[in-house]
């Protein structure tokens, strides 16, 4: 049997998308429809889209945005692909489940948004047609990525909630994960749960409420109730670099970062940000953490200042920041040598001399210390200094020749480890 693969990609003559789409648009009563996916693989790209989307105030506490569950060993979101919930509406966006076993991989933007433009166009100046071009190009913005949100500044829905769990999740090339609201309902929360390893290279994950309260960001907590990753989370890695960012941004109370699993590793200019406009700061609380530069991050501006900023200002007061103190591990690194070892001597003609210091004798138990797997065999006695083989014929040689292309050369017999400490591909002299 053949793996079961969905590919959805691209847009059609009039500028729409293709793509599986469960909307309950304007002047309809009802609430939209559930999409559920199960596939081996699903890859979206090229401006496709998976939505579900409600365009009306409906009728009922029940009306609402549909929600999106897609479960599969591997997901693809590549060049403007997305999986989108949203509301227009006063009623609430649906929620966002990615079960993926494998891999989820987020990466690109849109390539053709001006040839998709110009279609939409074209297709609006038709005799009868209402529409406008937001009815038509349902996706949000060129980037590739996953979304909750409420459009529109006047919409009370409040923006729906994204889960993911998946193996290894590579979020990179401006691919985006995001919650958020542009109305007065707040924006969801986002919760990710990796097994191995959450790799983010310039890519964002974040929840914003330019008119709200912002949505919260859990990654890694290894919580088994709400992700089959479970417990193995708490063995998982964050890593940022380039211009990656985990942000919360809200006009009232800033959303909660919480970052469990190993560590999180922040290079370049990646920023670990949950800010308040009007109230305060959220709090952020993070594994131990690693990078390039932290400063108090007291600054107004903190994209392209090619520093790693980890900042909870608020306007009334700022969020707790609480992460284990790295000092102790981060300046504990002892700078390497100057000398070095003169690798033509070494290669060409040397040889290994015992040392004449004393040795120690230290008992270790049964078995003593075991070397580490695929480690080369270290010659158990204490060596000293490298010298050059004496010539085998020195009335037929030039004094002090240096080995050259065509002369023999003579098998190092193992690697030794010198006084200082480095070790040597090399043999042990005769004398």
């Amino acid at each position: 049997m053949g793996a079961n693969i969905i590919d959805i990609a691209g847009f059609n003559q009039d500028g729409f998308s293709s793509g599986i789409l469960a909307l309950s648009e304007r002047g309809a009563r009802g609430r939209a429809g559930n999409i559920t996916v199960r596939a081996d693989q699903m890859r979206i790209a090229e401006g496709g889209i998976v939505i579900a989307s409600i365009f009306n105030n409906g009728r009922g506490a029940q009306a609402r945005g549909g929600d999106i569950e897609i479960t599969a060993d591997i997901l693809d979101l590549l060049t403007g692909g997305q999986v989108v919930t949203e509301t227009r509406s006063d009623r609430p966006a649906g929620s966002i489940q990615l079960n993926i076993a494998d891999q989820i991989t987020i990466a690109g933007r849109e390539p053709n948004r001006s040839q998709r433009r110009a279609a939409v166009q074209q297709y609006l100046q038709q005799p009868n047609i209402t529409d406008r071009p937001s009815d038509v190009i349902v996706n949000v913005g060129r980037r590739s990525g996953v979304f909750a949100s409420t459009r529109g500044r006047s919409n009370r829905g409040a923006g729906g909630a994204l889960e993911i769990s998946t193996t290894n999740l590579d979020l990179r090339d401006r691919g985006q994960i995001s919650a958020s609201s542009a109305g007065l309902g707040p924006a969801g929360s986002i919760r990710v749960e990796t097994q191995n390893r959450l790799q983010i290279r310039d890519g964002d994950i974040t929840t914003q409420a330019p008119r709200s309260s912002g949505g919260d960001i859990a990654i890694n907590l290894g919580d088994s109730q709400h992700s089959s990753a479970g417990d193995r989370a708490a063995t998982s890695l964050t890593i940022l670099s380039g211009d990656s960012d985990i942000t919360t941004n809200s006009l009232g109370n800033g959303g909660n970062i919480t970052i469990g699993g190993t560590g999180v590793i922040a290079l370049d200019d990646s920023d670990i940000i949950s800010r308040s406009e009007d109230d305060r700061g959220g709090n952020i609380t993070l594994p131990p953490f690693f990078s390039e530069t932290n400063p108090p991050g007291n600054a107004n501006h903190f994209d392209g200042n090619e520093q790693v900023d980890l900042n909870a200002s608020g306007q009334t007061a700022s969020g707790n920041i609480t992460t284990p103190d790295t000092s102790s591990i981060q300046n504990s690194l002892t700078p390497l040598t100057d000398a070095s070892v003169n690798e033509d001597q070494l290669l060409a003609s040397s040889c290994v001399v015992r040392s004449r210091q004393p040795g120690r004798f230290i008992v270790t138990g049964a078995g003593g210390l075991p070397q580490r797997p695929g480690d080369a065999s270290l010659f158990p006695y204490p060596t000293g200094e490298v010298r050059s083989l004496p010539e085998t014929a020195p009335e037929a040689a030039p004094q002090s020749r240096s080995w050259r292309p065509g002369d023999p050369v003579i098998e190092p017999q193992g690697v030794y480890q010198l006084t200082d400490g480095r070790l040597v591909l090399s043999r042990e002299c005769n004398s």
